[in-house]
């Protein structure tokens, strides 16, 4: 039995000389409680069918925050992998810094060098000219190939040099790709 059931059956059961108006009373009464029975059971339903979607929602909000998660794992997964990658390149950048600081002092001795043969070079044709009018010919040519061998060997450092600016320019080229690498890597 119903709770409705039940209250009109007590309603029924009133004593037989009940007065009519009581009756009638009583019976709104209870109609009144009948629907208030009815209101509170479809409350409760929607209050259930609310407790399924807060439930519904709950389980979306879990599988959310476990992709939330996976998200945030892989995300500080390729962040570590950023990270060695830029380890990586900044110890190639300070190799290739090194490098490029010794060929600076290998181009200036080579410099160096140069000018100081230059200097041998010009002292030498003093010489050779003085000596010209001096010696025979047996001893300008020996001052001649003397001077043919100083132009040989500067030939041969100025192209020692040329090599070497290459290899500056290069690694120059090579040290402004990292720097924007760096820069770019930085911006991320």
């Amino acid at each position: 039995m119903s709770g409705k059931d039940t209250n009109v059956r007590m309603v029924e059961r009133l004593p037989e000389n009940f007065e009519k108006e009581g009756l009638e009373v009583v019976k709104n009464l209870a109609r009144r409680l009948e629907a208030y029975v009815i209101h509170l059971e479809n409350e409760r339903v929607k209050d259930a069918g609310k407790l399924n979607k807060y439930s519904d929602d709950l389980t979306s909000c879990e599988i959310a925050f476990e992709k939330s998660k996976a998200e945030v794992k892989n995300l500080m997964e390729t962040n570590e992998k950023l990270d060695s990658e830029k380890e990586r390149s900044l110890q190639k950048y300070n190799l290739i810094k090194i490098s490029l600081e010794d060929k600076n002092s290998e181009l200036k001795l080579a410099q160096e060098k140069i000018e100081k043969l230059t200097s041998e070079l010009n002292d030498l044709n003093s010489k050779l000219e003085s000596k010209d009018k001096e010696q025979n010919v047996v001893e300008n040519e020996k001052f001649n190939n003397l001077i043919i061998e100083k132009e040989n060997t500067i030939q041969e450092l100025k192209n020692k040099v040329e090599e070497q600016n290459l290899d500056i320019e290069k690694l120059e080229k090579i040290n402004v790709d990292l720097e924007e690498k760096f820069k770019l890597e930085e911006l991320k």
